[in-house]
């Protein structure tokens, strides 16, 4: 039996974490040796790359600052009816030249509620072909639950016409993915868990020639100015005020907020970079990991081992990263210091409670990625078999 075509559609509104987390399970789907197309539908991203796959830009689309429920186009105009039927378009185009036996989602119907202009359309065209592709759903363990009653129903109806399963990227032992979105406990039957979509483990067991007490980051950096500013200032009013420290700004954060932080980290020695390669080896090696709580960068600290200082992101009343934050330190791996008590004095008593903690390697899954390819190749095989009973009656 061969292995299948999949079509991967992944649209990310603000930080690239959602694409980070698509591509290694995309780069694991072609390790497998399945036919692979990723479609990308926010702003292009500078030198991305999936050597084997094939990647399909659709025309950008990213949210408001003020709602996720207002797109704009790349140079942020909003998105007028033209615009959403030229992407609409050239989806279904790709799915017809594609013709997939397996149509991956990320976040949708769960999220991404904005992108139904299109992505009705998409499944509505899938599940009326010959034959049938098999329809999933890619979830983060945490999810956002909607604003309103009549938007929760509505994911849970898309879910039951439409797709035959849902991956949940997380390890239930840290949280299950019913405690974030309830509605979603009637479907449970055709979740799996994946594990932690983590990077592959790069930690050697020596020194490193460079090595830091701790370690501030900020994710891409659309969002991390505040956090990284809050604990440069920190540093000389912390039980590791003498340590080495290293800030990683992200390469997305603006030119200015970056020339900001070049003049702070001078004043206080703290050594700043856009980006640094390995930071799970970094976290390994240090002693405190102060950062973001998104998913991504909590896999690079759990599976470093380190212990964290957790800063959630919590506006517009996000509960993602929160709760991830509340699990973890539930765990004993991490304080929490709300963002709206952000200031050097509650990072430098954080830094000085987390230093009490153990700092030990938890008993989770971290191979979503591999996961997730290995439990989409044996489903696809369940179901052609299936749909082989079906066509010889």
């Amino acid at each position: 039996m061969s292995k299948p075509r999949v079509l991967f559609y992944v649209q990310y509104l603000e930080g690239i974490g959602h694409v980070v987390r698509a591509r290694r399970i995309a780069n694991e789907l072609v390790r497998s040796g399945c036919d692979v197309a990723l479609v990308l539908g926010g702003n292009p991203i500078p030198g991305f790359e999936l050597p084997g796959a094939r990647i399909h830009q659709l025309p950008p689309l990213k949210a408001s600052p003020d709602s996720y429920s207002k797109l704009l186009t790349e140079d942020g105009r909003p998105a007028d009816e033209d615009y959403k039927r030229a992407r609409r378009d050239q989806l279904l185009a790709i799915y017809e030249t594609k013709q997939p036996d397996v149509l991956l989602t990320e976040a949708y119907p769960m999220g991404r509620w904005a992108m139904n202009f299109e992505l009705e359309p998409l499944l509505a065209r899938a599940s009326n072909d010959t034959p049938r592709p098999m329809i999933v759903a890619s979830l983060r363990d945490i999810l956002q639950m909607p604003k309103t009653v009549e938007k929760a129903e509505k994911s849970i109806q898309l879910f039951e016409q439409f797709y035959d399963h849902m991956l949940v990227h997380g390890d239930p032992n840290l949280v299950r993915v019913e405690e974030s979105f309830p509605p979603l406990a009637g479907c449970l039957e055709q979740a799996h868990y994946t594990g932690i979509v983590a990077p592959e483990a790069d930690v050697s067991p020596g020194r490193r020639d460079e090595t830091f007490d701790v370690i501030v980051s900020g994710g891409g950096g659309a969002i991390g100015y505040d956090v990284l500013a809050a604990a440069i200032a920190a540093k000389p009013f912390s039980a590791l005020s003498k340590g080495a420290w290293l800030a990683l700004a992200g390469p997305r954060m603006t030119e200015a907020d970056f020339t900001k932080l070049v003049a702070l980290a001078a004043m206080h020695d703290v050594q700043l970079e856009r980006y640094h390669d390995g930071l799970t080896d970094l976290m390994a090696h240090a002693q405190i990991s102060i950062q973001r709580a998104g998913y991504n960068t909590i896999a690079d600290m759990l599976i470093a081992g380190c212990r964290g200082v957790l800063v959630p992101d919590a506006d517009g009343g996000q509960m993602e990263q929160p709760l991830r934050a509340a699990k973890v330190a539930e765990l004993g791996r991490a304080v929490v210091v709300r963002e709206d008590e952000l200031s050097a004095s509650t990072l430098a008593a954080g830094i000085d409670r987390a230093m009490a903690m153990p700092a030990t390697k938890l008993e989770l899954n971290f191979d979503g990625a591999t996961r997730s390819a290995e439990i989409i190749c044996d489903l696809y095989r369940s179901y052609q078999g299936v749909q082989n009973v079906a066509k010889a009656r």
